[in-house]
């Protein structure tokens, strides 16, 4: 599954010999005033990046609710999504927005959880999946980052830094974690101001990356009973073993459980929402296949499954269930209960886990 949120893009030089020629003193001015990269020319009175001027970083900053630590400047901010400015964002453990402002000029660190798992070489598994990423990771340097504490980590970052779109990506990491094998993506985003300092935003990125460090496993055995977000004294009892998170929002919530997938795999997703006017996802999905509706108990009372599946461009399939059912211990609520799988006997075994959801005194 894909997570890429920039594009890098290359250009050809056209075939205008003459008209190069011609050009050619100009350009030779220009490459002696620019730096390398891509990037607007810096204030003659700023010497420097703002953002190195900030205290050194000395705060230990949870991000994927947990699962990772950086060691952060104590002006990082949790973000808001889809700016560069502060806000209260929603609870996610499953993804995690940074900011750290310094004047006009903005650092921000996305994270996110993969729900994938490398099997033997991480190295290995870890180029062939970021090579998945197709040309936008074409000219990318890969290397592997040493970190104390059995994190595997591998840094990918643009050999020339671009400006495209209003985040200006300078470097990612693909992170496995030591507990569970499991894979998270850590990108690092800069806006327009602070483009003009790139070796110093390099040398920030590269200084938090080393800060890296492992905290507590997401995988949930088998036979554990997750208490839902969703509830109150709403429980699931795990029939096999799930990656769970969870995230909540002023009007609603949601568990999400992933069953395991080596990386650059998918075998299926199940999610449990909590709201006030949930809608059917079948009713507006395009190009639905084998539409069918089953009837299964779930807290006690017979409701509907709606059954139905997707072919992608690349002819691949993807099969999805859902239902929506009364809140049974919160009045004017419902749960939105959906999943989808690799194949119809994953979505099964999704469906009989969500069946088990209770009622806990």
């Amino acid at each position: 599954m894909m997570h890429c949120t920039h594009t890098i893009r290359t250009h050809k030089r056209a075939r205008q010999p003459a008209l190069f020629v011609a050009l050619l003193p100009a350009l030779l001015l220009c490459c002696l005033a620019q730096p390398a990269f891509c990037a607007p020319p810096q204030d003659s009175a700023a010497a420097h990046s703002k953002l190195i001027d900030l205290p050194d970083a000395d705060t230990a900053t949870a991000i994927l609710g947990g699962h990772l630590r950086l060691t952060l400047p104590q002006s990082a901010l949790r973000q808001r999504r889809g700016d560069f400015e502060p806000g209260a964002p929603l609870f996610d453990d499953a993804r995690t927005s940074l900011l750290i402002p310094a004047g006009d000029e903005r650092l921000v660190i996305k994270s996110f959880e993969i729900f994938q798992q490398y099997r033997s070489d991480f190295e290995l598994e870890g180029r062939a999946y970021l090579r998945g990423y197709g040309d936008q990771l074409a000219d990318m340097i890969i290397q592997p980052m040493g970190l104390p504490g059995g994190l595997k980590v591998l840094a990918f970052q643009p050999k020339n830094i671009v400006i495209n779109r209003v985040e200006i990506f300078l470097m990612g990491l693909l992170v496995a974690h030591p507990a569970d094998s499991s894979i998270q993506e850590i990108r690092f985003y800069c806006n327009r101001p602070a483009i003009a300092f790139a070796p110093d935003l390099v040398k920030i990125v590269r200084r938090i990356s080393k800060s890296l460090r492992a905290g507590p496993g997401k995988l949930s055995p088998a036979g554990r009973n997750v208490d839902l977000v969703s509830g109150p004294r709403l429980q699931l009892p795990l029939d096999q073993p799930c990656f769970v998170t969870s995230q909540v929002g002023n009007e609603f919530s949601v568990d999400r459980l992933a069953l395991p997938a080596r990386l650059g795999a998918f075998r299926g997703k199940l999610g449990i929402y909590r709201g006030a006017r949930p809608s059917f996802q079948h009713d507006a999905a395009e190009n639905a296949l084998d539409r069918r509706v089953e009837t299964a108990q779930i807290l006690g009372a017979p409701h509907e499954w709606r059954y139905w599946s997707q072919a992608d461009e690349d002819n691949s399939r993807a099969w999805f269930v859902e239902t929506i059912v009364p809140h049974p211990t919160e009045s004017g609520q419902f749960l939105h209960i959906f999943a989808s799988a690799a194949t119809p006997e994953l979505l099964d075994q999704l469906r009989r886990q969500a069946e088990r959801i209770r009622v806990v005194d």
